[in-house]
């Protein structure tokens, strides 16, 4: 049982599998930060370390951590399309639960612009996609082109947020970078 929650941290199909014959591992252990090895191998994107886990019908993938986050929702907002068809794909898993944000898997998949687990997820017939918040997308995280493609469809435009440019401090101070980061909406 030592070695199961580091096994999810690293993705050891192996040493999972053979932690869940041991009759005193508890499936749904949790580490310190109460997170389980479901928990653990779906946000890293553990492809066969979650299949391992789902294969056995003790471990609950409904646990959540403390911001009410399951599995599903922790492979959406890293999107991980493998881990998140897996999950979809076990009778077990609610794909419409909603966290502390009030968020489902579908809508951080949507506002992280991860299209991969978006169209994944709209296909899915169980998956709820009633509701649709704009989308918030992140220039390098997510597949941002086809998510403008999507928009472009959908008929609406991404408008950029004003970026705030900080002052120079002192005579002749050099122009800080621009970030690298820019939040993209489109109009209401």
């Amino acid at each position: 049982p030592d070695d199961y929650i580091p096994a999810a941290h690293f993705g050891d199909a192996v040493t999972i599998a053979c932690s869940l014959l041991n009759p005193l591992t508890n499936p749904n252990m949790e580490d310190e930060e109460k997170w389980t090895p479901l928990m653990i191998a779906a946000v890293n994107g553990h492809t066969q370390a979650v299949k391992v886990l789902l294969d056995d019908k003790r471990v609950d993938p409904n646990r959540s951590t403390s911001f009410n986050r399951n599995s599903l929702i922790l492979a959406c907002r890293k999107g991980h399309p493998e881990v998140v068809q897996l999950l979809l794909d076990d009778e077990r898993v609610d794909p419409n639960g909603w966290d502390m944000m009030g968020e489902t898997a579908y809508i951080h998949a949507r506002n992280k612009g991860h299209a991969a687990v978006v169209r994944l997820m709209e296909a899915h017939k169980r998956v709820d996609v009633g509701i649709r918040g704009p989308p918030v997308l992140y220039e390098g995280e997510g597949d941002l082109e086809a998510t403008r493609a999507q928009m472009e469809k959908e008929k609406t435009k991404p408008k950029a947020r004003p970026k705030a440019k900080p002052k120079a401090k002192g005579k002749g101070a050099a122009e800080p970078e621009e970030p690298k980061i820019r939040m993209i909406k489109p109009d209401p």
